[in-house]
C-alpha cells in the first residue's frame, strides 16, 4: 500500500467518524453526470435561500429539440435530501414584449436530490435513472489560495475560543502545502504543517492529508490525518476553511490575504492579486 492510499484511507475513517453535519449546497450551476463537454448543453442552477430553502432551476431540451426550463423549490430534508416536483411554466413576459404573468403549464415530474457534499451529490430527473452531478466551477480560481493569510481559528463546533493564526498556503499541481502559525496565550508560536491533496470543489477545494506539528500536545502532534472543506478564497481575499482530525476534532479558519508573517497587524492584499482593480470592488 503506497503512501497516498493510506493517507486516503486514514483521511476517510476520521470523516466518517464525526458527527453529521447539514450539507448546505453551493449555490450556483450545477453540470450533471458526463455531459460536461465544453458543448451547449443542460444543467442544473440551485438557489439557497435561509440556509435550508431550495430553489432548483433546470434547463435542457424537449424531445424535438426546443429548449425548456422547469422549476422545483422546497426544504433540504435530513441535512442532505431534497425531493420536489419539476414545473414548466408559458405566456409570462416575452424579450422585448409588455408585462404580463407566467401560468403553470405542466407538473413534468418529480425531481430528487441526494448531497453527498456541498459540491456534489446525486441527481434523479423524471424519467431518467440517478446521475452524479456536481457544482460547475468556470474560473481557474487557484491562483486565489497562494500566499499568506492573517486571522483566526476556532477550535469547537461553537464560535467562541478563537486563537490568532497565520496561514502560509502553497499549491502546486495537486498538492497543497499549509504552513500554520499559532500564537498561544503565554506568547509562544506553535507550527504546524499540513501537506496533502488538492481538490477543486466548486468555487472552493477540499483537501487530504497529514498534519504534524512542533509541540507534541498540539492538535496534531508528529502525525495526524486531516481532510479539509469549503476551502476558498473570495475576491475580497477573505479565506474560509473547516478542518477534521482525529476522532471528530473539528478547527474553523477565517482569515485575510496579507503579506509576511505579521501576526495580529495585517496589511490586505490588492485587488490586483486576483485580477481586480479598486473600481471593481466599489459599491
Amino acid at each position: 500500500m503506497n503512501k497516498l492510499t493510506r493517507v486516503l484511507i486514514a483521511a476517510g475513517a476520521l470523516v466518517s467518524s464525526t458527527h453529521a453535519l447539514a450539507l448546505f449546497p453551493q449555490q450556483g450551476m450545477w453540470s450533471i453526470g458526463s455531459e460536461l463537454d465544453g458543448k451547449p448543453g443542460r444543467g442544473v442552477q440551485i438557489d439557497r435561500q435561509g440556509g435550508r430553502t431550495l430553489i432548483i432551476s433546470y434547463f435542457g431540451y424537449r424531445a424535438d429539440g426546443s429548449s425548456m426550463f422547469l422549476q422545483a423549490s422546497g426544504a433540504l430534508k435530513d441535512g442532505k435530501t431534497f425531493n420536489g416536483e419539476l414545473t414548466e411554466f408559458k405566456n409570462g413576459r416575452p424579450l422585448g414584449g409588455s408585462q404580463q404573468s407566467g401560468e403553470v403549464a405542466r407538473v413534468v415530474g418529480p425531481v430528487s436530490i441526494e448531497f453527498e457534499t456541498v459540491t456534489t451529490g446525486l441527481i434523479t430527473l423524471p424519467g431518467e435513472p440517478a446521475q452524479r452531478f456536481s457544482r460547475f466551477q468556470f474560473e481557474e480560481h487557484t491562483v486565489r489560495i497562494n500566499g499568506g493569510f492573517e486571522g483566526q481559528v476556532v477550535v469547537t463546533d461553537y464560535f467562541v475560543n478563537a486563537v490568532p493564526a497565520y496561514l502560509g498556503i502553497s499549491t502546486r499541481n495537486n498538492d497543497l502545502q499549509i504552513l500554520e502559525l499559532i500564537r498561544n496565550s503565554d506568547g509562544s508560536t506553535t507550527t504546524c504543517t499540513l501537506t496533502g491533496n488538492l481538490e477543486v470543489a466548486g468555487d472552493g477545494f477540499a483537501s487530504n492529508g497529514i498534519a504534524f506539528c512542533d509541540k507534541p500536545n498540539s492538535w496534531a502532534g508528529d502525525r495526524m490525518p486531516y481532510r479539509i472543506t469549503d476551502l476558498k478564497v473570495d475576491e475580497y481575499g477573505s479565506f474560509s476553511a473547516r478542518l477534521r482530525y482525529g476522532s471528530g476534532g473539528v478547527r474553523y479558519y477565517t482569515a485575510s490575504c496579507t503579506a509576511g508573517v505579521v501576526i495580529g497587524s495585517p496589511s490586505r492584499c490588492s485587488p490586483q492579486k486576483y485580477g481586480l482593480d479598486a473600481n471593481d470592488l466599489r459599491e
